[in-house]
């Protein structure tokens, strides 16, 4: 399994545009081939939030990276957020 890992950064106020921007695009990642889950993190102190995507095996991520790139795009601007930055990991271990 792979995870992809955005983070963002922004005023705290605009945490919640940016959850309810990725909640409805749900339908849209559920759709991508290996879709697995996501989460959802929010720091509201400072503003900070990071979202993590869940997919079957490598090839799964690579495949749904340039949907994932706009729809990520599209939820940040919707909220006045900035992408900080996105990074893919292997899961190792799940618990």
């Amino acid at each position: 399994m792979q995870a992809r890992v955005a983070t963002y950064t922004g005023p705290s106020e605009t945490l919640d545009q940016l959850v309810r921007g990725v909640d409805r695009l749900r339908p849209e990642l559920q759709r991508l081939g290996g879709f697995r889950g996501a989460f959802v993190l929010v720091d509201r102190d400072s503003g900070r939030a990071m979202t993590v995507t869940l997919w079957a095996d490598e090839q799964a991520a690579e495949d749904s990276a340039e949907s994932a790139n706009r729809m990520r795009r599209k939820a940040a601007l919707a909220s006045g957020q900035t992408i900080e930055g996105v990074d893919t990991y292997e899961v190792a271990v799940q618990i």
